[in-house]
């Protein structure tokens, strides 16, 4: 399929905070306007999260000029698809709001995500499409943090009950390998 030169549709996204913290909702807006002169129609916005920001399922809504409408919201990993239905006519604007959830991968990722729309021209069925437009979200640690201690006994569990009684002694110089690689020796108690 052809595509038209001129901008015919626009795409724009804002969030509601600037900086966010695992554990967090962001509620994400793409606003979409129509800039040709016949209609748009086949709208589909794309919008793609980062690491650890987790599109909340069911919170996505969507008005045309003012109007509630219903978008089709479809998720394939951090891939959300918002198909619009009907058209839109030069001059209206389209609101989509949903909420993601800021999980604690997102201290590892980018906080950046990029959002695309494009849909076709009714007159002669050419692409109309505008995008990606990025959006950052400034991820803070809050409370989590990784540095920290770690406290622990390793002992013989003789009645197998994952605690330690009379009689169940600790053991020496046992080797507990953490999860990032690093390992501890125990104590003559069997402390770390």
């Amino acid at each position: 399929a052809a595509t038209s030169d001129a901008q015919e549709i626009q795409i724009n996204k804002t969030g509601d905070r600037a900086t966010a913290k695992p554990g967090d909702i962001v509620l994400y807006r793409l606003l979409i306007r129509a800039l040709a002169q016949p209609p748009i129609n086949n709208i589909v916005v794309t919008d793609i999260l980062p690491l650890g920001i987790n599109f909340k399922d069911g919170s996505t809504r969507a008005e045309l000029e003012g109007q509630e409408i219903n978008v089709i919201t479809t998720r394939e990993g951090n891939n959300i698809t918002f198909t619009v239905p009907g058209q839109m006519n030069q001059g209206e604007s389209l609101n989509i709001i949903y909420a993601a959830e800021v999980t604690p991968d997102a201290l590892r990722g980018t906080g950046e995500n990029n959002a695309s729309v494009r849909g076709f021209r009714t007159d002669n069925n050419y692409i109309v499409r505008d995008g990606p437009v990025v959006h950052v979200l400034a991820i803070r640690p809050g409370i989590i943090t990784d540095a920290g201690t770690i406290i622990g006994k390793v002992f013989v569990d003789k009645n197998f009950d994952g605690q330690q009684q009379n009689g169940e002694p600790g053991l020496p110089n046992a080797v507990v390998f953490l999860e990032d690689g690093n390992r501890v020796t125990t104590d003559a108690d069997g402390m770390f």
